[in-house]
């Protein structure tokens, strides 16, 4: 087959191929192929998602950002104080479910986060992205600070995810 002739059949496919993904994503849906093992159990590497864009999102949803380039669980929502030591996290003052916890386990168990106290401003979700952690000095003020890493707009999450396939 002539060279000419591939290129051309080469670029009507990639295209054809970046036109449907187009039309898919308008519909607010996507699909991703999970990279890492950050949130293991639930996803593995080689995984394929469907996520869905939501106007607003619930406690305890799986979204996936492409600020962070990551899964997670939506920990608290907007206007609920959040706060993290030793003992876990707690909304308002009170414990959170183990079920609504990050995949990262690791996070709040880290000094970075220990006595951290923030609440979620309006229109915002706390998601506790591994990604978006990174340390401060020991200070009180930097570490209510680094939560602040935490929180998204609901724009800024691509979308809860609601299917996963092979």
């Amino acid at each position: 087959m002539p060279a000419a002739r591939c290129q051309n059949i080469a670029a009507f496919l990639a295209c054809a191929y970046y036109s449907a993904r187009s039309a898919f994503q308008a519909t607010g849906y996507d699909a991703i192929t999970v990279t890492s093992d950050l949130a293991a159990p639930a996803f593995g590497r080689g995984d394929r998602l469907i996520t869905r864009r939501q106007a607003a999102y619930k406690r305890g949803d799986v979204v996936f950002s492409s600020r962070t380039a990551g899964f997670e669980r939506v920990t608290a929502l907007p206007g609920e104080k959040i706060s993290i030591n030793k003992e876990g996290i707690f909304i308002n003052g009170a414990p959170l479910s183990r079920s609504f916890y990050p995949f990262s386990q690791e996070l709040v168990t880290s000094s970075n986060l220990d006595k951290t106290v923030a609440v979620v401003p309006a229109g915002y979700y706390c998601v506790l992205f591994p990604a978006s952690s990174y340390a401060y000095g020991g200070m009180q003020e930097y570490k209510n600070a680094l939560l602040t890493r935490f929180f998204f707009t609901a724009d800024e999450l691509t979308g809860k995810v609601v299917m996963r396939y092979s």
